[in-house]
């Protein structure tokens, strides 16, 4: 079965994950795609990646949401 997916951030862009209160910059490293088309994206800070869904992850900074 084919999929158009949606890809709403590219491999190598710079995202921010909106639930972070240090407002990391991450890079987009990886896609992951389940069987029903749903897409995550694998994201990097330092050595370490995971993975999140498009809604957890924003182009911009959240200045509200800073500790600093």
């Amino acid at each position: 079965m084919a999929y158009n997916l949606d890809i709403e951030y590219a491999l190598g862009e710079f995202v921010y994950l909106v639930t972070d209160p240090d407002q990391f910059k991450r890079l987009v490293t990886g896609y992951y795609v389940s069987m029903d088309g749903t897409v995550m994206y694998e994201v990097a800070l330092a050595s370490m990646g995971s993975k999140y869904y498009a809604d957890e992850l924003s182009r911009d900074k959240d200045v509200m949401i800073t500790t600093q």
